[in-house]
């Protein structure tokens, strides 16, 4: 695995929203150093990762999680896309 360092902050380029134009939310969750050690291993702590759409950005972040998720014993248990479909979402 390749140690890459993170990336820095970018310039926005515009807003998701959503297929009735619904604004975005954006999640403000930070673990801490302190705060990751504190999660229990070995748990069964589990997620899904649901996306609305299907695009590089979706798979690149999702290859974030899944490696986060790693790093915490957090077992990945379901992983889709709406497909920009109303109905599926």
């Amino acid at each position: 695995m390749v140690d890459n360092p993170p990336i820095g902050a970018s310039t926005t380029l515009g807003k998701t929203r959503g297929p009735n134009s619904e604004i975005a939310t954006t999640s403000a969750l930070r673990l801490t150093a302190s705060e990751v050690v504190e999660v229990p291993a070995g748990m069964g702590h589990t997620a899904a990762v649901l996306w609305h759409q299907d695009a590089e950005f979706t798979t690149a972040v999702t290859a974030g999680v899944r490696d986060e998720f790693e790093r915490l014993d957090v077992e990945v248990i379901a992983e889709t896309s709406a497909n920009c479909d109303v109905a599926k979402q």
